[in-house]
């Protein structure tokens, strides 16, 4: 009888090991997915708080930067008036956008992946609409988190301390703009896309700067 059972036995411990080795490699990528979507997240609002830093600074300012002479103050100065300052703010805007949108789509995506694999809850039927958890909670958590994290905390930061991100974000930017060049360009050529939003965010550096 004890031989007979030996196999069964043998099956029941394997199931048993790949269980708990499945439950190790979700409570890996459970935390390792925090941390992605948690460094995304401060990049997102890195890159938000540098649309309303760089669009904040006043004279004053620009002459602190330029007065400054150090590499970072030079990158800055750089982003926004190379090869002039029209186009050079264009072009810096259009990376800005980019780089956010770019973070935030896979934020999103990621996101998605992430709760659909760790939580997986059931479908509420109701007599009128179906609702599926899930979704709720991936588009109700992960657009809070972005509005209240990636967007209004970095942008009033940003406000009040546009130098510090311009410093922090000038070489940051420089690179992204090299990498993605073709594309920024490509953008920022599209006036029919920016002008509008442009004017209003050039107030500062177009008509007090010179």
């Amino acid at each position: 009888m004890n031989s007979d059972s030996e196999p069964y036995q043998q099956i029941f411990i394997l199931l048993q090991s790949t269980a708990e080795v499945g439950q190790g490699s979700d409570l890996l990528f459970g935390i390792v997915g925090i941390l992605v979507i948690a460094l995304f997240l401060v990049l997102s609002a890195l890159f938000s708080s540098s649309e309303n830093a760089y669009f904040s600074l006043s004279p004053g300012n620009l002459v602190e930067l330029n007065e400054e002479n150090s590499p970072a103050s030079k990158s800055a100065l750089d982003l926004i008036t190379e090869p002039d300052r029209k186009t050079a703010t264009g072009r810096l805007l259009a990376t800005i956008l980019l780089m956010n949108n770019l973070v935030n789509i896979f934020i999103v995506i990621f996101s998605s992946y992430y709760f659909e694999r760790l939580f997986h809850f059931e479908e509420i039927v109701t007599p009128w609409v179906a609702i599926d958890p899930n979704f709720l909670v991936q588009v109700v958590l992960i657009t809070f988190l972005l509005v209240l994290l990636g967007e209004i905390i970095p942008k009033i930061y940003a406000t009040q301390n546009n130098l510090k991100i311009v410093r922090l974000m000038s070489k940051p930017l420089k690179i992204c703009y090299t990498i993605f060049k073709p594309i920024v360009i490509l953008l920022a050529g599209s006036s029919f896309l920016f002008d509008k939003y442009l004017k209003k965010r050039l107030h500062n550096l177009l008509e007090h700067a010179d």
